[in-house]
């Protein structure tokens, strides 16, 4: 069942450009590491007294930091060219050109920071030079074809270059005089109330909004993370000179209370996953990132769990800081823990950070508690993430845990995807849920026919849904069930169903229950001694049992795939291909596998009231013959079809000419039908 209405979040992560800026954070993810780490082993160093050494550590982590904007620029730039298919060069040199000189025209540039950090605008830069140089290109002059091919090229870039630098800085200087003549720009921006709750709830709503799509809104709002830390060196410096009374709200309050593992607070998520994960990956991603986390960094919790377009944990990624937050200042406000006194680095792990800076335990205890919360807060959250990968909301119920609980059917690669993968499996999710609830699942049998004798010489089992008025449901769910990882439970229900189901019946001699199974079961560890243990344990001749195998599971593993269709084999369990003639490579695997059936593809069949469709159908049958396998035509619903089938010498026939899908209380008098030629 397809979902095809979209949601707005759904489609904004599908575009490009901010796809593409979430990808460029991540490979700068280095830049930001090393340069907190440089600042921490710097402050380091200066509780050691090394004060020199200090000094020029510091002076490498701003040099590493002014990389930031410059890979920032290089990268986006790349990206935006490579899906707006222009030239990589002209963009990226046009961009870094230009963010320079609107920066010196917006008066960005000081002596001290030679290299503007300026984010926003190192985000828009390329974008507006990718839009000028597409407008450009209808203007593209041509160099003279007697120069080389390089210094061509070369003077083509150069003119790009030039003219698109101009444009950008001509909008730059129109958008400037507008902004200081007509807009009162510095009025609209909000001033920080160091007493303010609203303030400060808001400050920290829009950095994490801005963290949730993958944009580090610390960057973005440096310039108030700036004014934030001079007002508590002015507020502190008071304090401790004059004894003047202590804000509530200064720098450290924000990293140690509503910052503890980076934004969002996110070391409540990362000891939510170490004690409460039930998968295995993601307690290894808690423990790789606890150190990290525990100096409050957190862009490998980011992007790797990921919470960037994560519609599960967006919302408590915004709201455990903000809860934090409030807790912290209502325990201040009423005297349970004395203000922050002290001006500390962010990077300060949790509890050291409570304890120092308030001089006091109760600090400590209070960020414990905010911990506390926000790991209750994400719990509820994470372990609805943590199903959707692992499934195990579905898997009760369809009763097939108990023999297929291997680990490797719950690949961590199902928990990887970002959205709209996580939320289309939120979507398929409650299609699921809701087939459940309306109803069951059953199997019908569909009969192929010898149409040389007029018996049926075997019966697919056909997946499909009853609801509770007992209307049946064609599969459409099935892509709804890959989409959560469950194909593997739903074959193995299939697999349990059918063999139930033949205590109801006798088949007879000759006759087989064939079952159609997915690439995503049939490759998975210790299947076939699964399969082999239930047919043990049913009724059921393995010679009665044939499995129906697609060119996509060929494809996928050659080598796996003859190991365990010899282990059936050697069973004796039959093994069809079907959709023969429907894939490229089909007539290869017929050389390479040894099949027991051959189902040429209905889409022939379909295609066989032209002369050209009659002969690829022949062909497709005799190159099947020849593999000395029993060929099943499927599809035949008329009696042209079935008078072509005859002229072409195919024998055995499955199609709605004869029987459509049956249900299991039709199928003990379908055993012993004999059809009139």
């Amino acid at each position: 069942m397809q979902i095809e209405n979209k949601s707005f979040y759904s489609r904004l992560t599908q575009s490009p450009y901010l796809a593409g800026i979430c990808h460029v954070f991540i490979r700068l993810l280095p830049i930001s590491i090393i340069s907190a780490f440089l600042l921490l082993l710097s402050n380091g160093v200066d509780l050691l007294g090394y004060d020199q050494l200090s000094r020029s550590m510091q002076s490498a982590t701003a040099l590493v930091s002014q990389l930031f904007p410059i890979l920032l620029i290089t990268f986006y730039s790349q990206t935006i060219a490579s899906f707006k298919h222009q030239l990589k060069e002209g963009v990226i040199i046009s961009s870094l050109v230009s963010y320079f000189l609107v920066c010196l025209q917006w008066d960005l540039i000081s002596s001290d920071m030679i290299v503007p950090p300026n984010t926003f605008l190192a985000i828009c830069i390329p974008i507006a030079v990718s839009f000028v140089q597409q407008k450009l290109s209808r203007f593209n002059v041509k160099a003279d074809k007697s120069l080389p091919s390089v210094v061509e090229s070369s003077l083509q870039l150069v003119v790009q270059c030039i003219a698109t630098v101009l444009c950008v800085v001509f909008i730059s200087t129109v958008l400037n005089h507008l902004t200081l003549r007509y807009i009162p720009f510095n009025s609209l921006l909000p001033e920080l109330d160091p007493n303010s709750l609203v303030d400060a709830v808001l400050y920290e709503l829009v950095r994490n909004l801005l963290w949730s799509v993958g944009i580090n809104g610390h960057v973005i709002f440096s310039a108030y993370k700036t004014e934030i830390y001079q007002l508590t060196e002015q507020s502190l410096a008071a304090y401790h000179q004059f004894g003047h009374e202590l804000p509530i709200f200064t720098s450290n309050f924000f990293d140690f209370y509503s910052g503890m593992g980076g934004a969002g607070n996110t070391f409540s998520l990362v000891l939510c996953m170490l004690f409460f994960a039930k998968n295995v990956m993601y307690r290894k991603l808690a423990l790789a990132v606890f150190v990290l986390s525990l100096f409050n960094i957190n862009e490998p919790v980011i992007y790797g769990l990921p919470i960037m377009f994560n519609p599960i944990m967006i919302l408590p990624f915004i709201v455990t800081p903000i809860v934090g937050l409030i807790i912290a200042y209502v325990a201040t406000t009423i005297g349970l823990v004395p203000p922050i006194s002290e001006l500390m680095s962010w990077l300060t792990p949790p509890l050291v950070g409570g304890y120092v800076g308030t001089g006091s335990i109760a600090g400590m205890a209070l960020q414990a508690v905010i911990l506390a919360v926000g790991m209750m807060i994400y719990l509820p959250f994470f372990t609805k993430m943590e199903k959707l990968g692992s499934d195990s909301v579905i898997t009760p119920k369809l009763n097939s845990e108990r023999m297929f609980a291997t680990p490797e059917a719950y690949s961590f690669e199902h928990n990887r995807t970002v959205v709209p993968q996580l939320e289309m499996k939120t979507q398929s999710q409650r299609v699921v849920s809701e087939l459940q609830e309306s109803g069951k699942f059953v199997l019908f049998y569909q009969p192929q026919v010898d149409i040389k004798t007029g018996r049926i010489v075997s019966f697919e089992a056909l997946l499909r849904h009853q609801g509770h008025d007992g209307r049946i449901t064609p599969p459409h769910f099935i892509d709804d069930f890959a989409n959560l990882g469950l194909l593997a439970n739903l074959d193995m229900w299939v697999i349990q169903e059918a063999l139930d189901n033949y205590q109801h019946y006798s088949l007879q001699e000759g006759q087989k229950i064939s079952i159609n199974i997915s690439p995503e079961t049939f490759l998975v560890t210790h299947f076939a001694s699964t399969l082999i243990q239930m047919v043990e344990a049913s009724e059921l001749d393995a010679k009665n049992l044939e499995l129906e195998i697609t060119e996509e599971l060929l494809i996928k593993d050659e080598t796996a795939t003859q190991e365990v269709l010899t282990q059936l084999k050697g069973y004796g369990i039959s093994i069809a291909l079907d959709d023969f003639g429907s894939g490229y490579s089909s007539i290869g695997y017929l050389a390479k596998f040894e099949f027991d059936k051959v189902k040429i593809d209905r889409s022939l069949v379909m295609n066989s009231a032209t002369t050209r469709g009659r002969k690829l159908l022949d062909l497709t049958y005799q190159i099947a013959a020849t593999s000395c396998s029993q060929v099943v035509v499927e599809g035949v619903e008329n009696e042209n079809e079935l008078n072509l089938a005859r002229q072409l010498g195919i024998q055995f026939i499955q199609g709605f000419y004869f029987f459509k899908p049956q249900p299991l209380a039709k199928l003990p008098n379908l055993l012993t039908c004999e059809l009139n030629n």
